[in-house]
């Protein structure tokens, strides 16, 4: 609303410079055209005119040199509008990026946890066979370990098949000291 009331007011102040300037350009003439009128006057009357016509000319250019840095402003308002809507999407896909990021670390971190869990599981579930005498398995320590689990008591279920088996990591002990525990992994 202020910005019309400024138009209207720059449009008056317009029409009353024009008016004022007719006013006195015919006075002026008036002064040129009388012979009667002094010769201070038609000097002043001609330097005026020459002034005028000087102001005209400057007022021009200025006139062109703003309408050319309007031209060159609403090319750059119109970069700018660009650029900061070329922005906001990219600060749109960043957040869209950002957000699946923190999904995928979430899931990540609960399937790290999960392997971790089927690790511990898995090593807890290894039988440790403790107190088995040294040399009887001779090469063959799978089937030696088959051979024990048939005569388990009380078993009722079908033996379980020896996938593979191990013995502790330390040399064979002397007579006398106990054996090497057996891993067997079913």
């Amino acid at each position: 609303m202020s910005n019309s009331l400024a138009t209207g007011q720059r449009k008056k102040m317009k029409e009353l410079k024009n008016t004022e300037m007719s006013a006195v350009e015919t006075h002026l003439s008036d002064i040129d055209a009388d012979e009667d009128a002094p010769a201070w006057a038609k000097r002043l009357v001609k330097a005026f005119e020459s002034h005028q016509t000087s102001i005209d000319t400057k007022l021009g250019e200025t006139n062109f040199s703003i309408k050319t840095l309007s031209k060159d402003f609403k090319a750059v308002k119109n970069k700018v509008a660009n650029a900061e809507q070329r922005i906001n999407s990219l600060e749109e896909d960043f957040e869209k990026e950002n957000t699946l990021v923190k999904e995928l670390s979430k899931k990540v971190s609960s399937l790290c946890q999960r392997v971790d869990d089927l690790e511990s599981r898995s090593r807890r579930n290894k039988i440790r066979i403790i107190g088995l005498r040294e040399g009887g398995e001779a090469d063959d320590l799978m089937g030696m370990l088959g051979h024990v689990f048939q005569l388990v008591p009380g078993k009722s279920k079908p033996v379980p098949e020896v996938d593979r088996a191990h013995q502790a990591f330390r040399l064979q002990p002397d007579q006398g000291h106990p054996p090497r525990n057996k891993y067997p992994k079913s």
